[in-house]
């Protein structure tokens, strides 16, 4: 059988409900595209909340002050030269509070940049995204339902390119010197006529099956036509011989 070249059973990683459905089946959708969106609001107000406060550098800008006003009392007071010790001894202590209020601020702005990356990877959860470029096959739940980490709740599939896995003898592929990028034919079973299309070897596992004395490969063919993964077809891994040309589709 072809299979798809990739496929993806997609579930929350929560338990919750499904809030909103972006797609329908069939629908085509790029990789990034949120598919399904479980309820959220509570945690979408923390996040513009924990946005705003990543932002806010008025404690900074405050510190900044304090910073050079101590600054410059030290400059003045030592530049003077009419301080006592004591006097000297608390203006230097005023400056590295000063500066120690400033780092602190700086660490305070970082800790809040640090929670707000915490909630949008929070946030992620609640949103189903394409993890590739492909078709929307199969919608488990719809809008109100509640699911949990063991609820399928949508299948994407990129039949793009098909794979077929065939399982010739190891004696064969080492005869044929099987690889990666090694070429390989495929009949694929039509309606009304087959057709052959030129596939490459994507893979070739490193073990044998010792019991039914084969060894698994992986072909890759394109698939421009859309044929339905799952239609059956035969694989040769030697060149066709000239009948079998029209059979042949590019």
């Amino acid at each position: 059988d072809t299979k798809p070249s990739r496929v993806a059973t997609m579930r929350f990683s929560i338990s919750t409900e499904v809030m909103v459905v972006e797609v329908k089946a069939g629908q085509r959708v790029k990789k990034g595209a949120v598919m399904r969106r479980a309820r959220d609001a509570e945690l979408a107000a923390a996040l513009e909340l924990q946005e705003l406060q990543s932002k806010n550098r008025n404690e900074i800008l405050s510190a900044e002050q304090a910073l050079r006003l101590e600054q410059s009392r030290h400059d003045k007071g030592f530049a003077s030269q009419n301080l006592s010790e004591s006097e000297k001894v608390d203006l230097e202590v005023r400056l590295e509070q000063a500066k120690l209020q400033l780092e602190q601020a700086k660490v305070n702005l970082r800790t809040q940049e640090i929670r707000l990356d915490q909630l949008k990877g929070q946030y992620e959860r609640y949103r189903l995204e394409a993890p590739f470029d492909g078709i929307v096959e199969d919608l488990r739940v719809d809008v109100g339902q509640g699911v949990n980490e063991q609820t399928d709740v949508i299948r994407v599939v990129d039949a793009s390119t098909l794979w077929i896995e065939p399982a010739p003898s190891p004696a064969d592929t080492l005869r044929l010197r099987l690889a990666e990028g090694s070429p390989a034919w495929v009949l694929v079973a039509l309606p009304g006529q087959p057709a052959m299309v030129e596939g490459t070897v994507l893979y070739v596992t490193p073990v044998a099956d010792s019991a039914s004395l084969t060894r698994r490969v992986r072909v890759e063919i394109a698939n421009p036509r859309s044929w339905p993964a799952g239609t059956q077809a035969r694989v040769s891994f030697e060149k066709p011989t000239p009948e079998w040309d029209s059979y042949r589709v590019s």
